[in-house]
């Protein structure tokens, strides 16, 4: 198993780590022995240096949706993350709403489809047809 964890107790501490391929379901399986183990108020140290991934975009959502909403079942204890930087990719990383229009254009130019409706408003403004003229 690609994952080994430790619960110390006495520290409060759940600590992680990585080596080998970890996958999805690895994932999920820690999530599990966390809530198991009532340990969601401990803190949380992922330690994935050695450790590798290829979780698409959409596993990391549903795995940050997963333990979001744990939030609501009481206590949430803080989690640190240690990820080497050539593999954290997308893993940590937020889009703010400005990448994320980005996004749709450049999604939007390759599919052929029309403008997010966001970059329409935006455009529309800037050629003084909206209610603000700006430059």
């Amino acid at each position: 198993m690609p994952l080994h964890w430790t619960i110390d107790s006495q520290k409060a501490l759940f600590h992680v780590i990585a080596e080998g391929f970890v996958d999805k379901a690895d994932a999920d399986r820690m999530i599990d022995v966390m809530v198991a183990s009532d340990i969601l108020h401990y803190r949380k140290l992922f330690d994935g240096s050695a450790g590798d991934t290829r979780l698409s975009p959409m596993d990391v959502f549903t795995i940050g949706v997963r333990l979001r909403e744990l939030h609501a079942t009481g206590p949430m204890g803080p989690l640190a993350v240690v990820a080497a930087v050539a593999r954290a990719g997308h893993a940590g990383r937020r889009e703010t709403p400005d990448e994320d229009l980005q996004r749709s254009r450049e999604g939007a130019r390759m599919d052929g489809i029309r403008r997010h409706p966001r970059e329409h408003a935006r455009a529309s403004v800037r050629r003084g047809r909206g209610r603000l003229a700006r430059e």
